[in-house]
């Protein structure tokens, strides 16, 4: 079977945004576990060269029995409709896999757009509440498909990362004012602050009590900011650049705590979520639309989104003074949630949802 991935590749960049893993983690599993004969199209700079762009994807189609698209919601209004025209014969089978959760709010006031969704073969999302509202605006050809990582499940002693003090934090997302990155490093540093006044179990001698690590690339518009706040809170706060996505879970089993406080409420299925689970370490999350198709409070504290100041904080000490049996449990959770997440799994199911023939709506 010939295949064709239609997504943001950016070969020999560092780029590690849910959109770029997505994408090349796809490719990497049907490599994996399929002997498909498989072709890329990276849309990376596409607007630099459309024309070369088109001719490409006009040809993938023509020799291609599948083409598999992960565009973001620029591209969307571009590459969906331009599939659909350059496939009027129905010879090549055509799936748009969405990262995030918000294509229902996008497409809802665009009919057109509307109309060309319908008419592929299939959309894989990451979320019910997605497919929910894609329903709800007659878009009823989507499919659940979890994202995936092709990892192993960290080895670590969580025990006596419990027992270390300070208790150590970390966030592993794009560094940006929008993933709740100030409100973190503003939150660990007021629960040090107020050391004296709270009756934690597991101060040391220096007075600090939690300490952050921040890792991810750091967006421009907020660099100053950013650097600033560490210059201000450099005695909690740390920030460790930007690793690669495949040592994401390694390096996340080290802490004691996954921070998520992400101000977007369309969030998808994040992959540092997973990433989490795979590292056996519990979340302390935001509320955002999504994300009770990934967390549960056996792995999880969630605070709503609206009260994201009192909720983060009131979360992290909670953490902090957690019951050790309390914290192994959701450890334990944390690596049997991983499970839903694996590479050979997912693969697997969208080899069936290929196959399938699309249903008549």
């Amino acid at each position: 079977m010939k295949v064709t991935i239609l997504g943001h590749f950016a070969d020999g960049s560092d780029f590690c945004d849910g959109q770029t893993v997505k994408t090349r983690m796809l490719f990497n599993g049907f490599t994996k576990f399929t002997d498909y004969e498989l072709t890329k199209i990276d849309t990376y700079k596409w607007k630099k060269h459309p024309l070369k762009l088109v001719k490409n994807i006009k040809k993938s189609i023509k020799n291609s029995d599948i083409l598999i698209m992960l565009p973001a919601s620029n591209g969307v209004k571009v590459f969906v409709p331009l599939v659909n025209y350059f496939n009027k014969k129905n010879s090549c089978k055509i799936f748009y896999s969405v990262i995030g959760a918000w294509l229902a709010k996008l497409v809802k006031n665009k009919p057109r757009l509307s109309k060309s969704l319908q008419k592929l073969d299939g959309l894989w999302v990451e979320t019910n509440t997605l497919k929910n509202e894609l329903a709800t605006i007659n878009i009823k050809n989507a499919q659940i498909v979890n994202n995936f990582k092709d990892i192993n499940i960290a080895q670590v002693d969580k025990q006596a990362i419990y027992n270390c003090t300070p208790k150590s934090f970390c966030t592993f997302s794009r560094v940006i004012k929008e993933k709740g990155i100030t409100m973190a490093i503003e939150s660990i540093a007021r629960i040090n602050n107020m050391c004296d006044d709270l009756n934690f179990n597991n101060r040391n001698e220096i007075g600090i009590i939690a300490k952050l690590d921040i890792y991810g690339p750091v967006g421009e518009d907020y660099k100053k900011e950013f650097f600033d706040l560490l210059e201000k809170y450099s005695k909690f706060v740390e920030y460790k650049g930007v690793v690669n996505p495949s040592d994401s879970a390694k390096i996340i089993s080290q802490y004691y705590c996954l921070l998520f406080p992400t101000l977007f409420a369309t969030e998808g299925i994040p992959g540092t979520i997973i990433d989490s689970y795979f590292a056996g370490t519990p979340i302390i999350a935001s509320e955002w639309n999504s994300c009770y198709d990934i967390l549960n409070n056996d792995c999880a504290l969630i605070y709503d989104f609206q009260s994201y100041e009192k909720g983060l904080l009131e979360c992290i000490i909670a953490f902090i003074n957690m019951e050790e049996k309390i914290y192994l449990r959701m450890t334990d959770n944390c690596f049997i949630e991983s499970k839903k997440y694996e590479m050979e799994n997912v693969i697997y199911q969208l080899i069936n949802e290929m196959r399938m023939e699309k249903e008549v709506l």
